[in-house]
C-alpha cells in the first residue's frame, strides 16, 4: 500500500491543485526532508522499474516538475528552488517536465530562466 500511495499521490495532487490547501500540503510534502527521502526510497517516478530505488537523485523541484503539478513547482520555486539544478534520469527539471507534456509546467520554468541548452540526461 505504501508503495502504491508513493507512486500515485502526485496524480491525485495535480487534479486536486485549484485547491491552495492541496497545493500547500504538496510543497510541505516536498521539503520536508524526512518525508521526501521516505517517499523516495519507496518510489522515483524516473525509474519506476526500481523497487528500492535508495535515495533521490535530484532535487524536490524535477520530481514535481517529472509529476507535473504547476502550483507544486511554483511554490517550490517561491521557496528558491534552482530551476538549473542537475540530477535525475532526464538531467534537470525542464527536461523531466518537457518529457511529460507538461507544457505549463515547461513554460514556467522557461520564464523563471531555466536553460533550454543544458544537457539532459539519458
Amino acid at each position: 500500500m505504501a508503495r502504491y500511495a508513493a507512486e500515485y499521490w502526485m496524480g491525485y495532487a495535480t487534479l486536486a491543485e485549484t485547491s491552495e490547501n492541496v497545493v500547500q500540503t504538496t510543497v510541505k510534502f516536498l521539503q520536508d526532508e524526512s518525508t521526501f527521502q521516505r517517499w523516495s526510497g519507496l518510489y522515483q517516478a524516473d525509474r519506476k522499474w526500481d523497487n528500492s530505488p535508495g535515495p533521490p537523485r535530484a532535487s524536490r523541484l524535477y520530481y514535481a516538475c517529472l509529476g507535473g503539478p504547476v502550483a507544486a513547482a511554483i511554490g517550490l520555486l517561491d521557496e528558491g528552488a534552482d530551476v538549473n539544478a542537475q540530477g535525475g534520469r532526464y538531467g534537470n527539471a525542464l527536461q523531466a517536465t518537457s518529457l511529460g507534456g507538461h507544457r505549463k509546467t515547461v513554460q514556467l520554468l522557461l520564464d523563471k530562466g531555466a536553460d533550454v541548452n543544458t544537457q539532459g540526461g539519458v
